[in-house]
């Protein structure tokens, strides 16, 4: 039986031997990864420091600079030259905007309009002071009847007129009725 203990003794020593190998299998993976990570690190910062660019010289820096400096100043110099325009501009512009404003259609428009009512507002004085004369002078009815009517169509025909301006000041159109003056008619 001895020998059957020895032998049991004799696996149990080979059986630490075989198992130490499995026990620490996992701690040298685990070596193994570790230098497998370190490789591959420095492979990767040997290969960035090749491939990055070397720097330029400080000459170069330095007339890369000085062209861009004379870049800028241009630009600056233009920039400077098109707002000195652009005021200039500006300037003519307000002036024009106030030349517009004092020729413009609308106040022509109004002042013929201001022309007619005093021309129909003369017209109306007129017409009363010939009535006023027509009841002093002998047959004057007669006269004031033969004069009165032209006087009529005379403001009649400035009425027009000033309906028409009206319409042209607002943008309308006008209607077109066999009342209104024609174009080709000389008016008072």
């Amino acid at each position: 039986m001895a020998t059957k203990e020895n032998l049991d003794i004799d696996e149990k020593n080979l059986a630490p031997k075989a198992d130490f190998f499995e026990v620490h299998k996992k701690l040298f993976i685990g070596i193994l990864v570790f230098f497998a990570l370190c490789i591959s690190v420095i492979i990767s910062v040997t290969l960035s420091l090749l491939l990055t660019p070397k720097p330029e010289s400080n000459l170069e820096i330095e007339a890369r600079l000085a062209e861009l400096v004379e870049s800028v100043q241009l630009m600056e110099n233009s920039i400077a030259e098109q707002n000195l325009k652009l005021d200039q501009n500006v300037a003519r512009y307000e002036v024009l905007q106030t030349h517009l404003r004092h020729t413009s259609s609308t106040t022509l428009k109004n002042i013929l309009i201001d022309q007619e009512k005093n021309f129909q507002s003369f017209l109306h004085v007129l017409r009363a002071g010939m009535r006023d004369l027509s009841v002093e002078v002998p047959n004057g009815a007669d006269w004031y009847d033969d004069y009165g009517d032209q006087m009529q169509k005379a403001l009649k025909r400035s009425q027009q007129r000033q309906d028409l301006l009206s319409l042209l000041k607002t943008g309308a159109v006008p209607e077109e009725t066999s009342d209104k003056p024609k174009t080709s008619e000389v008016t008072p």
